[in-house]
């Protein structure tokens, strides 16, 4: 279980949550890659960014989590982080998505 801003969210919740991102802030320096990984459970509001990097050492290697999709808008505004970028072109079919742009308050 973990609790983020007051939200107890259950394992299964976090396991639950599924990819929503296109790659869009995924880059490569010539020499290492970082990328970042969106997911989203539509249950819960539960959603995480997971950031990796292939050896630069001053690449991004955090998981940030958020009680909502809300509070990950709030925060790719506080730190000037494009949402839209990493998300890309948004296939409208696809309810998860959709319901997470939803839940931004879009």
């Amino acid at each position: 279980m973990r609790i983020i801003n007051g939200k107890k969210f259950m394992k299964k919740d976090m396991e639950r949550a599924v990819k929503i991102d296109k790659n869009g802030w995924d880059r490569y320096n010539g020499q290492n890659w970082q990328w970042y990984t969106l997911k989203y459970d539509t249950e819960t509001g539960y959603t995480e960014l997971d950031a990796n990097n292939s050896g630069n050492c001053y690449g991004d290697y955090n998981t940030y989590r958020f009680e909502n999709p809300k509070s990950f808008l709030a925060w790719c505004n506080e730190t000037d982080r494009n949402w839209e970028e990493l998300l890309g072109d948004i296939d409208e079919n696809n309810v998860i998505v959709t319901k997470f742009i939803e839940e931004m308050g879009l």
